[in-house]
């Protein structure tokens, strides 16, 4: 039986036999269909262009066009996870890496835990407020007279200078490497840190998951993942 004649084949239409492993090997992919030749070489793609979908952190190795019979041709595309870089012996994963740092977050001190019942209290933070901001001294003094005992004491430290008080948050990322593009996340909700730290840290930290960093060189893909520690994240604003 003589081979079939591809006659205006002007979109690629996947092969039967692509989709498998090239010569076994677990990390390449070939990739194979016809169109008409012109079809098949506007289509052919230039060494490492990086894959998207289900081919997501492939590069390609090889793109070649093949003319068959009539005016149809044959695309190739061998995609390989990571690109040629991807060799555990001449360029094995690097260790993953771990970093906490601390920071202050030096918030206002009317926002400590021992003045926080001062908002519910209606009124009393206003008063607060005109008692250190007050226009005249007897603006001031009269909404001090009027301030329960914890606001008097909160406006006494604020103006004596203590505006804001030492808060430490932590900061815990943790970095790891892959051949093939790994799935990163924006963040935006709370929950526990993974990691080799998981299950380090005690107390009363409440960890929010922040953006992924995400960077590729020679081959590897480096992914970042960061938590922000501290005493309490407002459950209406960040979902657990």
């Amino acid at each position: 039986m003589s081979n079939p004649t591809h006659l205006n084949l002007t979109s690629l239409i996947e092969q039967p036999e692509s989709r498998a492993r090239e010569n076994g090997d677990a990390q390449t992919e070939a990739r194979i269909y016809i169109a008409d030749y012109d079809t098949c070489k506007a289509a052919q793609k230039t060494k490492n262009t990086v894959g998207t979908g289900d081919l997501a952190g492939y590069l390609i190795r090889t793109s070649k066009v093949e003319p068959i019979r009539g005016l149809a041709a044959k695309l190739i595309d061998v995609w390989v996870a990571g690109g040629d870089d991807a060799d555990p012996e001449s360029n094995p994963l690097p260790a993953d890496e771990v970093n906490v740092t601390g920071t202050n977050q030096s918030p206002k001190t009317e926002r400590h835990p021992r003045y926080i019942s001062l908002a519910a209290i209606a009124g009393e933070m206003d008063r607060v407020d005109s008692a250190i901001k007050g226009g005249t001294k007897p603006e001031r003094d009269a909404a001090y007279n009027a301030l329960s005992t914890l606001g008097k004491e909160l406006v006494t430290k604020i103006r004596n200078g203590n505006e804001a008080y030492y808060l430490a948050t932590l900061t815990y990322s943790w970095a790891t490497h892959s051949y093939t593009l790994p799935t990163m996340y924006r963040g935006g909700w709370v929950e526990a840190v993974s990691g080799p730290l998981s299950g380090y840290f005690v107390g009363t930290i409440s960890w929010l998951r922040a953006a992924d960093d995400l960077s590729y060189s020679n081959g590897i893909w480096r992914l970042t993942r960061t938590w922000l520690g501290a005493d309490a994240w407002d459950s209406q604003l960040y979902h657990l």
